[in-house]
C-alpha cells in the first residue's frame, strides 16, 4: 500500500500528493514574525493524525478534529494498492462512522463531487463482515502475513509521532499490557506467539495468586496484643466451663437423692397398705367364729 494524495472539500486545505518513492514532509517557518515559535508545532503530527483518520481511526471527542472547527470538513485518501489499481476512502467528520470506498485505475483522481461508489456510507464499527469497512479495506490491502492480525494493529508502527521513538517497539499509544502487543511483533519475526502469550498469561496467574496471599495474610493476620487478650478469654471461658460442670455434677446428685427418697416412701406405703390388709381380714374371721 502506498498513499498518492490527500485531499478535502475545503480548499484550505492544500492537497498534499505523494510520490511512489520517497517522500519527506518538511516544516518550514516562513513568516519572520513566527520565528522564535516552536517549529515543532507546524502540522506535521496533524497529517499524521489525519491519514490516521482516513485509514478507518476510531476517535473520540478529544481528537482534535472533534473541537467544532471541522464540522463541515470531508476527507479523502487516495492509495495505491499492491494490485496495481487504487482505492479512495472518503470520511467525513460530521458523520466520521459512515465511510465510503471507490475502486479505481488512474491515481490522482478527486471524487469531491462524486456521487458513485463501490462502498457508500458504510457502518464503522459493522457486525458483518462483508459491510465492515474495516474488513474490506483489510482484504483490499491483502494483508495476510498475519492472518490473525489485521492492518489496523501493525499501521502504528508506520505513523509514529515524535513520542513514538523513546521505545523503538512500544509505541506511546499501547498503553495496556505487553501481552497486547509483544506476541505481534514476536509472530512477525517469525515466532511462534503462543510461547508469549503463554509466558505472560502464567504471568499474570503468579501475580493473582501472590495477591491472594497477601490478601489472606492481611486478613487473618493477629498481634501480639491480640493474642494475649484472646488467650485471656479462653482462660475465662475454661474456668466458667469447670464451674458449670460442678453445678451439673451436684444437680445430678441431688436428682438422685430424690429418686431414693421416692422410692423409700413408696416402699413404706406398701408395707402400710398389705398391714392395713392384714388388720382387716383378721377382724372379718373374728366376726365368723361361733361363740361357746
Amino acid at each position: 500500500m502506498k498513499i498518492m494524495q490527500i485531499y478535502c472539500n475545503k480548499e484550505n486545505f492544500k492537497t498534499v500528493k505523494f510520490e511512489e518513492k520517497l517522500n519527506l514532509i518538511v516544516g518550514r517557518i516562513k513568516h519572520e514574525e513566527n520565528f522564535e515559535k516552536d517549529s515543532h508545532n507546524l502540522g506535521k503530527t496533524s497529517l499524521i493524525e489525519i491519514i490516521d483518520f482516513l485509514l478507518l481511526k476510531e476517535i473520540d471527542k478529544s481528537h482534535f478534529l472533534m473541537n467544532g472547527k471541522f464540522n463541515d470538513y470531508v476527507f479523502y485518501i487516495e492509495i495505491l494498492l499492491n494490485s496495481g489499481t487504487c482505492a479512495t476512502i472518503r470520511r467525513s467528520v460530521d458523520k466520521n462512522t459512515k465511510i465510503s470506498i471507490k475502486l479505481h485505475k488512474d491515481k490522482y483522481q478527486n471524487y469531491v463531487n462524486d456521487t458513485l461508489w463501490d462502498y457508500d456510507s458504510l457502518a464503522l464499527t459493522s457486525k458483518h463482515d462483508e459491510e465492515n469497512p474495516k474488513k474490506i479495506l483489510n482484504k483490499l490491502l491483502g494483508f495476510n502475513v498475519l492472518t490473525q492480525y489485521d492492518y489496523r494493529q501493525t499501521i502504528n508502527y508506520f505513523l509514529r509521532t515524535q513520542y513514538d521513538y523513546a521505545d523503538v517497539f512500544k509505541l506511546s499509544k499501547f498503553r495496556g499490557k505487553d501481552i497486547g502487543w509483544k506476541p505481534l511483533l514476536y509472530e512477525l519475526l517469525g515466532f511462534k506467539k503462543e510461547n508469549v502469550i503463554t509466558k505472560y498469561e502464567l504471568e499474570e496467574n503468579k501475580k493473582a495468586q501472590e495477591k491472594k496471599i497477601r490478601e489472606i495474610e492481611q486478613e487473618f493476620s493477629i498481634n501480639t496484643e491480640e493474642i494475649d487478650k484472646i488467650n485471656g478469654l479462653i482462660q475465662i471461658k475454661e474456668d466458667e466451663k469447670i464451674e458449670t460442670i460442678k453445678t451439673i455434677d451436684m444437680f445430678d446428685f441431688y436428682l438422685k437423692e430424690r429418686g431414693l427418697n421416692k422410692q423409700l416412701i413408696e416402699e413404706y406405703e406398701q408395707k402400710i397398705s398389705e398391714l392395713n390388709t392384714s388388720v382387716n381380714a383378721s377382724i372379718r374371721v373374728s366376726h365368723l367364729v361361733p361363740l361357746c
